[in-house]
């Protein structure tokens, strides 16, 4: 799911905003998608509430469309014709009665009990839409035996997408024409628009609760992504719980406005709207550079080693890099990015050219600092598995850093270290590395 939903569009005409997905539900493996068409329904006679009791009893959602004119509880009932999904979650086969899910009269996405003729008249008139997903009812139930990876570029075309408000069907054209509609940040601008033009005394309530619902999947993302260790900023997370709750906010002035009929309300809605637009886009350009970085890092978790080693070491076959600043930045950062991962630091660090690791220090000090204090537990690691070869290696970059790096604290810190690592280890390398440090502090 996080690899997804970040997209939102709204059509020409659709007072609605959505989800940018796949149009069919059967594209998703992580669920179990039981699809039947209205027509073999009907002309086989098939008693739809002995089909929805079947499959509610194997724990499977009912995803139906229907005529709401004959939905009680809906805006719509006797009101309109007007086709529209909703869920059946469950059913009262004594009351004859099944347990749904949709927007209610005071459009609140909500769930109530009504009765089954009036799923079986909304099923079996006329629908009033040319889509023919309409003419479908479906049974889903989530898939827990499905495995899927995250998918981070995924993630990060679609926050592109949403943030420079692309046509992400495009991308699929392939397989599907493209659809031309309003895309990614720019639908606060037609719900803004629509609130504008309506006439309506009730506002649709529904494409601002997809926004409130956008942002409380945006904030589920940002901790998923820093539980992961994919990335640590901590003012994403904050910034955009923040949104969500102005979002929700939104909706209940919306709920207020509806009741009260104060015209004041919509404009404070809209302002309201221009407000969390311009702090969403610069929350998003955050996050975009976040998981840039972020998937550079994730791509070189999933190769072998002594790839991302070949690949790294592009930078210095061209020996005139090694006195630019801005490559030792870069490197220090790419460093820095994959730096939880203690092999991938071992593989890289310790292997690039002695010269160079004092420049990342010089140029990039503040995470040079932090990439080196992590060496600690791969020193502990290597000396426990007795590399004493390595022990050498250590030194040399090791002496590099104390004719270079005048930082008391740091050189006291690495002293401090070793004489930890020899009490627990007692290896006669630990005093001979700690003796040929201080030798070169003075």
């Amino acid at each position: 799911m996080y690899s997804n939903f970040i997209q939102l569009y709204t059509s020409e005409g659709d007072r609605e905003v959505h989800f940018y997905k796949a149009d069919d539900l059967k594209f998703y493996p992580w669920l179990d998608y039981v699809q039947i068409d209205k027509l073999l329904i009907m002309q086989h006679k098939i008693d739809i509430f002995e089909w929805i009791k079947n499959y509610v009893d194997r724990e499977h959602y009912i995803h139906i469309f229907l005529n709401k004119y004959y939905v009680s509880g809906t805006s719509y009932y006797h009101e309109i014709n007007q086709v529209h999904d909703l869920l059946i979650r469950g059913y009262d086969e004594v009351k004859g009665q099944v347990y749904i899910s949709a927007y209610n009269e005071r459009g609140v996405y909500a769930s109530w009990w009504i009765p089954i003729g009036d799923v079986i008249q909304g099923f079996a008139t006329e629908q009033y839409d040319s889509n023919e997903m309409t003419l479908k009812a479906s049974a889903i139930k989530c898939n827990r035996h499905y495995s899927y990876q995250l998918d981070l570029n995924n993630m990060l075309e679609l926050s592109r997408d949403y943030l420079f408000s692309r046509n992400t069907s495009k991308r699929t054209s392939i397989i599907a024409s493209p659809m031309y509609r309003t895309y990614g940040i720019e639908v606060y601008d037609k719900i803004t628009m629509l609130l504008y033009s309506s006439k309506r005394q009730v506002l649709d309530l529904r494409p601002l609760r997809v926004l409130w619902e956008h942002k409380k999947i945006m904030v589920q993302r940002i901790k998923f992504l820093k539980e992961h260790n994919i990335f640590y900023n901590t003012d994403l997370e904050q910034g955009f719980k923040q949104i969500e709750d102005e979002t929700n906010t939104v909706r209940n002035i919306a709920l207020k406005y509806n009741m009260s009929q104060n015209q004041k309300l919509v404009h404070h809605i809209i302002s309201k709207l221009s407000m969390i637009k311009e702090r969403e886009s610069r929350l998003f350009k955050i996050l975009v550079n976040e998981m840039e970085a972020a998937s550079i890092a994730f791509k070189w978790k999933n190769r072998q080693l002594e790839h991302l080693w070949q690949f790294f070491n592009e930078y210095f076959l061209i020996k005139e890099t090694y006195d630019d600043p801005e490559v030792a930045v870069q490197i220090t950062e790419l460093l820095y990015a994959v730096g939880k991962d203690k092999a991938i630091i071992d593989i890289l660090l310790f292997r690039m050219p002695i010269d160079f690791v004092p420049r990342m220090f010089v140029h990039a000090r503040e995470k040079a600092y932090e990439l080196f204090v992590r060496i600690y537990e791969i020193i502990k690691d290597r000396l426990s598995l007795h590399q004493v070869s390595f022990i050498n290696h250590l030194t040399d970059k090791y002496k590099q850093l104390f004719l270079h790096v005048e930082d008391a604290p740091f050189r006291e810190s690495i002293l401090q270290e070793l004489d930890f690592l020899y009490s627990t280890y007692r290896r006669q390398e630990i005093l001979e590395l700690k003796e040929k440090l201080l030798n070169f502090r003075t």
